[in-house]
């Protein structure tokens, strides 16, 4: 009776593992896509639901700020304006009355997410942070873009909002722009500014921290009505680049976690096709094989039987030949 009860515990325990088990097989997020560069997709689900983005809209904004001619060297200093802007937002480690190179507040942006460092830049350029939000609208409209709407440049407001494969044109954009693609795909930065402590920003976007990956560009992305999102360019060893957008995901990792998934999904899917398209090949080879031996064999065939009919022909004749040779001619056999 008591290894009966056993059994039944160990038993119930593996299967409860299995269940589970299969569960993480699948992912979390409400959205996702996953593109190549050229427009094909690979797999997708709810590619094309409009959702809340969050932070995803900083590589938008910055897209602006750097089409407005940004100086990277050139220092802005900190103001009360850029916390008003983003109140509500994360904390921050930047400083009032404090300025910073450009260049850092980029970082900052794009690696640690910090979203006063996306008012000061657009000041920079001479934009405030409602000017800036219109020309985000503006170039999302240019792009082709009829799903994506912005209502602050942050991210903050839940009012942010676009579509996987919209995210996947606008994260393409960031990658063919040269001073963001490096920085999305740099692993930490450190802002030194004499007399204050030097800020280390570690890629929110942990992918970049595995050269495996190859990240080209991303961005991660946060509020409570978004939930966790990630957009990635991924450049892999002989392939080409491909995006992927997750949003929705439930936690920090688990957007990750759900990249692997997809990931791997998306990998074993392509060997398949890839394998597929082999056989196929091998079996048309494998046929025309066929075809030449047949033929070869029909032609061996063809010329056994010349060689055949052509010794019967001469047989016959020296047969003929004999015959009339031998054969007694009627003048002789007649008597006198």
């Amino acid at each position: 009776m008591r290894h009966l009860i056993i059994f039944t515990v160990l038993l119930q325990f593996v299967s409860f593992n299995t269940y589970s088990k299969k569960r993480s097989e699948r992912p979390v997020a409400q959205a996702y896509v996953v593109m190549t560069l050229d427009g094909k997709v690979l797999k997708s689900r709810n590619g094309d639901s409009v959702r809340s983005i969050a932070s995803l809209s900083k590589m938008m904004a910055t897209l602006v700020i750097l089409d407005e001619g940004l100086l990277l060297n050139k220092k802005t200093m900190m103001t009360d304006y850029d916390w008003k802007v983003a109140k509500g937002g994360c904390r921050t480690r930047l400083k009032r009355n404090k300025s910073y190179t450009n260049r850092d507040l980029l970082h900052a942006a794009i690696l640690g997410s910090d979203n006063r460092a996306i008012p000061a830049l657009g000041r920079s350029v001479g934009l405030n942070a409602q000017v800036l939000t219109s020309k985000m609208n503006s170039k999302a409209k240019n792009m082709g873009l009829k799903h994506t709407i912005f209502k602050d440049p942050t991210g903050i407001n839940p009012g942010n909002v676009s579509t996987a494969k919209e995210i996947v044109q606008i994260l393409k954009a960031a990658y063919n722009n040269k001073v963001l693609s490096k920085i999305m795909s740099t692993p930490s930065y450190t802002v030194k500014v004499k007399g204050l402590r030097s800020i280390i920003y570690n890629n929110t976007n942990i992918l970049t921290r595995y050269r495996k990956y190859g990240i080209g560009a991303g961005k991660t992305g946060f509020n409570s009505k978004a939930g966790y999102c990630l957009a990635t360019i991924v450049k892999e060893k002989n392939k080409n680049p491909i995006a992927y957008v997750i949003l929705g995901s439930t936690g920090l990792y688990r957007r990750f976690t759900d990249f692997y998934i997809i990931r791997r999904n998306v990998r074993s899917s392509l060997k398949v096709v890839k394998n597929s398209a082999s056989i196929s090949k091998n079996n048309v080879i494998i046929q025309r094989v066929k075809r030449s031996k047949n033929k070869n064999a029909k032609l061996k065939r063809t010329r056994t039987a010349g060689k055949k009919s052509l010794k019967t022909v001469k047989k016959r004749k020296r047969t003929a030949f004999r015959s009339r040779k031998t054969k007694p001619s009627r003048t002789a056999s007649k008597k006198y």
